[in-house]
This record gives structure tokens, sequence and C-alpha cells, in this order.
């Protein structure tokens, strides 16, 4: 199985790569955050908002469903880029498990 890592992903061109991957019995796995938090860490000024999307965007989470009736993984790839206490840890998984109904099978770090 092919991995997509979060990491700089938009919605823009998503649903047109999802959709022939998996008219061609491709599927892939994305691993998704909850959340882009606003930090001056380097992860959050290499991965914001700018040019990451997560599942508290509307429009990505609404791909990122629609990915799945498609056949496609969605794995959890934590709470945020530069926040995964296990307290932060534990609440992105219950908003996993909230969004698409189970908890994630996959973790991808």
């Amino acid at each position: 199985m092919l991995t997509n890592d979060p990491d700089h992903g938009l919605t823009s061109d998503y649903l047109k790569i999802l959709k022939q991957l998996s008219k061609a019995e491709i599927f892939i796995n994305t691993a998704v955050f909850c959340t882009i938090e606003k930090s001056d860490c380097w992860l959050g000024r290499h991965c914001n908002t700018l040019d990451t999307h997560a599942l508290d965007n509307e429009k990505y989470r609404n791909l990122m469903l629609r990915a799945k009736d498609l056949g496609h993984e969605i794995s959890f790839h934590g709470y945020s880029q530069v926040s995964n206490t296990r307290d932060d840890f534990s609440k992105g998984l219950d908003y996993f498990k909230n969004v698409f109904g189970d908890y994630p099978k996959v973790y991808v770090e």
C-alpha cells in the first residue's frame, strides 16, 4: 500500500487523483492531523495552515471522508504537527473516531 503523508497537503488536487487511483484499483493510505497548530517551533514553521490542511478544515475533512468512501485508508498522523503529548494524542484518536466512526487501524509517524 502507498502512504500519503499529509505535510504540505491541500485539498485542491486530491479528489481527481484519488478518483483515478481508485478507478485503477490502486488504494492509498493518507495520514491525517486533527489540527494544524500555530507555533514558532521548526515544525510549526515547516508545516502550517498556509500549506497543510487537517481534519478541522471542513473541506479537507469532507475530502478524507470521500477518500474513505472510494476505498482509500485514512490513518492517524497525530493530533497536530507539533503537539503529541499523551493527552493530545488521546484527544486526537477520539476526534478521528468522531469523524470516521472508528479508531484508526494505522498510525503513521
